[in-house]
């Protein structure tokens, strides 16, 4: 940093050969506006001025452009590790979501299995004179898990649970 500070002050110290100049022109009438450029286009110490000024943006230029480019390279490969994570947490929750559809179908052949076992249990009661069971549970849709996902979320909305 003090390099950047002493290399822009070097353009700085050639404009204090002629301090005579400078205050001459500073003590004098201002000029009006669009005389400005002209008034002092012959004049040399605001060529040197000038060129001290072109000279300090060409080094700033030099020094800040090198930085902001790593600041944006930085940046990309910030935004690129924030990315992949997203990304693998997503492809994370994909993969509970399938495992949990899986455990679904399994516990829906299990709820179909013991509806069937019940039925069965229900009918043999009736054989035997008894009094069968009055409400029995719901059959789900075996055929389609999308019907039977379905008839299940609908039936959760409707107790206001979901």
């Amino acid at each position: 940093m003090l390099e950047t500070i002493s290399s822009i002050h070097s353009p700085l110290d050639s404009l204090r050969t002629h301090p005579v100049e400078v205050t001459t022109e500073i003590n004098a009438a201002p000029p009006l506006p669009g005389a400005l450029t002209t008034r002092f286009s012959d004049d040399p110490v605001y060529g040197r001025f000038l060129e001290a000024l072109h000279e300090m943006q060409t080094q700033l230029d030099e020094r800040i452009r090198p930085l902001a480019q790593e600041m944006v390279q930085y940046e990309v490969v910030r935004l690129r590790d924030q990315s992949d994570d997203q990304q693998n947490a997503l492809k994370e929750c994909l993969a509970k979501i399938d495992q949990i559809i899986l455990d679904c179908l399994s516990r829906m052949d299990e709820y179909q299995s013991r509806g069937a076992d019940l039925t069965a249990i229900n009918h043999r009661l009736s054989d035997l004179g008894a009094a069968a069971i009055e409400a029995l549970p719901a059959e789900l849709p075996t055929d389609n898990i999308a019907d039977a996902g379905a008839l299940r979320l609908e039936g959760l909305h409707v107790a206001d649970k979901i």
